[in-house]
């Protein structure tokens, strides 16, 4: 497994927009690579396949992997995610 910071999750805006993708597509790929590569905690660590196949699992999990990175000092979360998604709802929001 790739040891990639929880600040590069953070800045890859491609995981945390859209894309006009199906949201069930969208939050298993955003759960997956946040269990994967952005989380500390051991068990959130081994949910990454379950997240990556199931949405109803990446909504359940989802609020668990945001409070690890929340818990790692990353206290702006819920406005990035916010921002990028007003962004793909709406093309002229910079």
């Amino acid at each position: 497994m790739l040891d990639i910071p929880s600040e590069s999750i953070l800045a890859a805006e491609y995981l945390w927009r859209t894309h006009k993708k199906p949201y069930a597509i969208w939050l298993c790929e955003l759960t997956n690579a946040i269990s994967k590569y952005g989380v500390r905690d051991e068990v959130l660590k081994l949910v990454a396949p379950l997240c990556e196949n199931s949405a109803e699992f990446a909504e359940f999990i989802c609020p668990y992997l945001l409070e690890d990175l929340f818990n790692q000092g990353f206290a702006d979360l819920s406005g990035k995610l916010g921002r990028n998604l007003i962004k793909d709802s709406d093309p002229k929001v910079t």
